[in-house]
């Protein structure tokens, strides 16, 4: 009752605590996504290899482990540059991360089938990009910062669908292998 009203903590105000927020919640969902689609209990804890090159986003995922643990049933978390992949695994990529979960062969043969239908998902979303970038009347009415917006996400679809590609042939090479 005598107590002052809390005050906000600075740290935590503006784009970059949002955006790191934002980024444990991305994981924390594609991680939550990988269990659910590869019928992983909610008992059991995972393991989770984290990958990234950018050495401020490496930093900002040691730094926020425990929520992604906590909220994912991860046990085990290891955040790095190159993650070690052996095995079979289930892979996600949220912005400049990626994602891999060891899982066994029958959990692996799902993984592609998931893997195919995100390919399809993004190639969808890669078709709707570019018939807007394409539109001429778009492209000379929009606003410039729109049009670099629309450019940017073209992209990083590219990108995404290239990595999930690149998965879904490693995933076929070992269950071929």
């Amino acid at each position: 009752m005598k107590a002052s009203f809390p005050r906000p903590d600075e740290r935590f105000d503006g784009d970059p605590a949002a955006d790191e927020m934002e980024r444990v919640i991305e994981i924390t969902t594609a991680l939550r996504n990988i269990r659910g689609e590869m019928n992983v209990p909610p008992s059991e804890q995972i393991v989770a290899l984290l990958q990234t090159k950018d050495l401020g986003t490496m930093e900002k995922l040691q730094r926020s482990g425990a929520f992604i643990r906590n909220l994912a049933k991860v046990g085990e978390m290891r955040v790095g540059e190159k993650a070690e992949r052996t095995g079979y695994g289930a892979f996600a990529v949220v912005r400049e991360v990626e994602i891999f979960v060891p899982m066994d062969r029958a959990r692996m043969e799902e993984e592609a089938r998931r893997l195919e239908k995100e390919i399809l998902k993004i190639e969808k979303e890669i078709a709707f990009v570019n018939k807007k970038l394409s539109n001429e009347q778009f492209l000379s009415k929009a606003p410039r910062e729109v049009v670099d917006e629309i450019r940017e996400k073209f992209e990083q679809y590219q990108g995404v669908q290239h990595k999930l590609e690149e998965s879904l042939k490693k995933i076929k090479e070992v269950l071929s292998g």
